[in-house]
C-alpha cells in the first residue's frame, strides 16, 4: 500500500503534531506499508530529501512563516512547483492531511480530487486558534469557517487524536462523522531514559517546576510566569524547554517581575534531553488556551509527574481532575496559584497524583494497537461508494429519532448525510438531484422530476392521518408512491394496511447508547412500590384517548402497592386530557403525574419498573423499543402491528378490562417483572442499530 502524507511540520522542527507524525509513520511503515511524507523545509537546515525508519521517504518543499507557527509554501518558487507536481507521477492508493487549518491540508485536497484518491484527514486541533492578538484569532476564525470546513467536507474521511477534536470537527461540519483513534506514545523508550541526576544536583534543594513546548501566545508561557511571580516561597526553579517566537518576549516578563533567577530558559532540548530533565522535576505544567492531545502532558503522565493543566482539547481524556493531577481554566492565574502553593507544600499528594496518572494513561496510547485501527481504517475507506444521503424527517416524534440514529450511522460507515426536519429543508429538497446524491424522506414533497435516488420511508397508516387542516401534506402520499425509486416501511402490518406489494421492510432501530443499557441488570426497585411510565404524543386524537384508557385501567386495580403513573408527552390535546383525567376516580394508592416532555426521557425509563401504553395509531413505536432496552415489561392494548414488536413476552390486551387483569397480576409477582424485563433487553438485540444499518447501506 502506497501512501502520501501532506504534514504542517516534520522533524526536525520540534512539537507534539511533528513527534505523533514520526511515530506514527515509523509504526505503519513497520506493517509494509510504503510512505512518502510532503512537508516545509522548516526549519531552514532541514533536508531537501530524506529516508527515516527505512522506507519512509521525506520531501521538503520550500517554505516560510508570515504568523509565526503557520508555515506557507513558498508560490513563487519553480523549486516548490517541480516537487509538488512529482508527486502526480507516483500512484498513492491513500492521501493523508493533518490538522484543517495548515496550508498542506489544502494541497491534499487538490491532489486527492485531481488524482482522484482517497483522502484521510486527521484532525489534532480542538478549537478555534486563540492568539493574544484579536485580529489574527478573528482571521483563523473565518479560516475555519471556510477552508477548514471545507477540508472536512470533502475528506472521504475524518480520524481526530482525541473525542475533544472529533467533537469540533462535527461542531465544524456536522453532517460526516468524525472516527477518534488515539495517539501511540513509545512508553518503554520514555521509561528507559535517565533522569539528568547533575542538572538536578545544582538544585539540591529547589522545588522544580517544568514547562515543555514551543514558546508561541496559545501555549500560555506567560501566566505560568505571572503565577510563579506570586509564589512566595523562595526555594523553587521553572525549567522553560522550548523555544519559539516569544522566547525573548518571556525572558522580558520575568525580568520585569524580578523572578529572572527563578526562571530557567533551557531552549531547544532534544526529546531524550527534555525527558530527562522531565523526571528530575517535581510539577509538570501546561497552561496552554487550545490543544489537540498533547504529548507533553501524557509524556509528563509517564514519567509519573503530578501535573496542573489547563482544561482543553483532549486534555481531559489524559488524567483525571484532583485524582491524577489539577486540571483548571485558562488565563486564570488566580487558580494556578492555588494550585501550585498546594503541591508545593504536599509532597505526598505530588507522588499519589504521579503514580495515578501512570496508571490511567499506560494502557490509553498505545501504538500496536492504534495502528492496527487506522489499517482497518485504510481497508473499509475503499469500499465506501462516495454517496451523499440527504435526510428528511417530521420536526419531531419517532421519525425524527430513527432517523437520526440511521443517519449518525451512516456517517460513521463514511457517508456524507445531512439531515433535515426544517420548512427551507424541505423547500431545498425538491431540487436536490444527481447520481451520487439521495433523498430519504417520510415527509411527502410537492414534486419531484424523476424517482432516481428518491426512497419513500412512511412511517405511518397516512390514510388516517388525512386533515385538510391539520394534515394537508397526508393527502401527496399516494402520488410520492409513484415518484419513488424505492419504499421502505417498519413493519409487515403497514405494508398490508397500505397495500404496498413492492414496499421493503426494515424495522425501527435502537441505538447503540441504549443496547449497552440493556446489558445492564434491572429489578424492582422497591417491593411496596410500583413505579409506571408512559410515552406518547398528544398531537395525535388516538394516543391522547389512549393515555385515559390506560389511567381508567388502573382506576379499577385492586393492590396494596403505591402505584405512580408518569406519563410523559406533548401536544395539542394534552390539556384536555388532563382536565378529563381530573374526572376519573383513582383509588388512594394510585397517583398520576402530567409530566410533559422531558429533555433525557432515558433519566425516567430507568426510575421505571414497567411501560404502559395505548394507542390506535401507531405502527412501530420507538418507545416500546427504548422501554425494552431498559429491561420494561410492556402492558399495551391489542393493536395489529404490536404484537409484531412485542411478541410472547409482553402483555397485549383485548380491551381495558384485560389490560387491568394483566396489570393486577403484574403488579403482584415481582419475580415475572425481573424475568421479562430479561426477555425484553434479549429480545431488543435485533433492533440493534449495528444490524438494521446493514439492510440500509444495501439500498444504496
Amino acid at each position: 500500500m502506497k501512501i502520501l502524507i501532506f504534514c504542517p511540520y516534520y522533524p526536525p522542527h520540534i512539537g507534539g503534531l511533528e513527534s505523533h507524525a514520526d511515530e506514527f509513520n515509523k509504526y505503519l511503515s513497520q506493517k509494509g506499508v510504503d510512505i512518502t511524507v510532503f512537508a516545509p523545509k522548516l526549519p531552514l537546515e532541514a533536508l531537501e530529501r530524506e529516508i527515516r525508519h527505512n522506507n519512509v521517504k521525506i520531501i521538503r518543499f520550500p517554505a516560510f512563516e508570515i504568523i509565526s507557527n503557520y508555515p506557507l509554501p513558498c508560490f513563487w518558487q519553480l523549486k516548490f512547483w517541480k516537487l509538488f507536481f512529482a508527486l502526480f507521477k507516483e500512484n498513492f492508493e491513500i492521501i493523508i492531511s493533518r490538522t484543517r487549518f495548515f496550508n498542506t491540508s489544502l494541497l491534499a485536497l487538490i491532489y486527492a480530487k485531481i488524482k482522484k484518491v482517497h483522502w484521510i484527514h486527521i484532525e489534532h486541533g480542538s478549537d478555534f486558534v486563540s492568539l493574544n492578538n484579536r485580529f489574527f484569532s478573528n482571521i483563523a476564525k473565518l479560516y475555519d469557517y471556510t477552508f477548514g470546513k471545507l477540508i472536512l467536507k470533502l475528506s472521504n474521511k475524518n480520524i481526530a487524536n482525541s473525542i475533544a477534536s472529533a467533537d469540533f470537527c462535527q461542531k465544524l461540519f456536522p453532517q460526516k462523522y468524525c472516527e477518534v483513534i488515539y495517539r501511540g506514545v513509545e512508553i518503554e523508550k520514555i521509561l528507559e531514559i535517565k533522569p539528568d541526576i547533575t542538572l538536578k544536583n545544582n538544585y539540591p534543594n529547589d522545588i522544580i517546576i517544568t514547562f515543555i513546548g514551543r514558546l508561541i501566545d496559545g501555549k500560555g508561557v506567560a501566566d505560568l510566569l505571572r503565577a510563579i511571580a506570586q509564589i512566595k516561597i523562595p526555594r523553587i526553579k521553572c525549567f522553560i524547554i522550548g523555544d519559539g517566537p516569544q522566547k525573548n518576549n518571556l525572558e522580558k516578563l520575568a525580568k520585569s517581575f524580578n523572578i529572572s533567577e527563578k526562571i530557567i530558559f533551557f531552549g531547544y532540548k532534544k526529546h531524550r534531553e527534555a525527558i530527562g530533565i522531565l523526571k528530575i522535576s517535581d510539577i509538570f505544567i501546561n497552561p496552554s488556551y487550545n490543544e489537540g492531545l498533547p504529548s507533553s502532558v501524557i509524556e509528563a503522565a509517564i514519567c509519573q509527574k503530578a501535573i496542573i493543566a489547563t482544561r482543553v482539547g483532549g486534555t481531559p481524556e489524559i488524567f483525571t481532575d484532583e485524582k491524577s493531577g489539577f486540571l483548571i481554566e485558562p488565563k486564570n492565574i488566580n487558580i494556578l496559584v492555588e494550585k501550585l502553593n498546594l503541591l508545593i507544600n504536599n509532597p505526598e499528594l505530588r507522588t499519589n497524583f504521579g503514580a495515578s496518572a501512570y496508571e490511567e494513561i499506560k494502557n490509553k496510547f498505545d501504538w500496536e494497537d492504534n495502528i492496527s485501527k487506522y489499517l482497518e481504517v485504510f481497508e473499509k475507506i475503499k469500499m465506501v461508494p462516495n454517496k451523499k444521503i440527504y435526510f428528511l424527517s417530521s420536526r419531531h416524534g419517532g421519525p425524527y429519532k430513527q432517523h437520526k440514529i440511521i443517519g449518525e450511522e451512516f456517517r460513521k460507515n463514511g457517508f456524507w448525510v445531512d439531515h433535515r426536519s426544517d420548512f427551507w429543508g424541505w423547500i431545498k429538497l425538491h431540487f436536490i438531484y444527481g447520481k451520487n446524491k439521495y433523498i430519504l424522506t417520510n415527509v411527502p414533497l410537492l414534486f419531484r422530476f424523476t424517482s432516481r435516488n428518491f426512497i419513500f420511508n412512511i412511517k405511518g397508516n397516512y390514510k388516517k392521518e388525512r386533515n385538510l387542516i391539520k394534515n394537508p401534506l397526508a393527502y401527496l402520499y399516494g402520488i410520492n408512491k409513484l415518484w419513488s425509486e424505492k419504499i421502505v416501511l417498519p413493519s409487515n402490518y403497514l405494508k398490508e394496511v397500505l397495500d404496498i406489494k413492492n414496499a421493503l421492510i426494515i424495522p425501527n432501530a435502537v441505538s447503540e447508547k441504549l443496547i449497552e443499557k440493556s446489558l445492564e441488570t434491572k429489578k424492582l426497585s422497591d417491593k411496596n412500590t410500583i413505579n409506571l411510565i408512559m410515552v406518547t404524543m398528544f398531537g395525535f386524537r388516538e394516543k391522547s384517548e389512549g393515555a385515559l384508557k390506560v389511567i381508567t385501567a388502573l382506576s379499577k386495580i385492586k393492590s396494596d402497592k403505591k402505584i405512580h403513573l408518569n406519563i410523559f408527552g406533548k401536544g395539542s390535546f394534552e390539556e384536555e386530557i388532563k382536565k378529563r383525567a381530573l374526572q376519573i376516580k383513582m383509588p388512594e394508592n394510585i397517583t398520576v403525574n402530567f409530566k410533559g416532555y422531558a429533555k433525557n426521557i432515558n433519566d425516567e425509563y430507568e426510575k421505571a419498573d414497567i411501560f404502559v401504553y395505548w394507542s390506535d395509531l401507531d405502527v412501530m413505536p420507538n418507545v416500546f423499543l427504548e422501554a425494552m432496552a431498559f429491561g420494561l415489561p410492556i402492558i399495551a392494548n391489542n393493536f395489529p402491528s404490536f404484537k409484531e414488536i412485542l411478541g410472547e413476552n409482553n402483555f397485549i390486551a383485548k380491551n381495558e378490562k384485560e389490560f387491568t387483569d394483566y396489570a393486577e397480576n403484574l403488579f403482584g409477582n415481582s419475580k415475572t417483572i425481573n424475568k421479562i424485563s430479561l426477555q425484553n433487553k434479549k429480545l431488543v438485540l435485533q433492533y440493534d442499530i449495528d444490524r438494521i444499518i446493514s439492510f440500509w447501506i444495501n439500498l444504496f
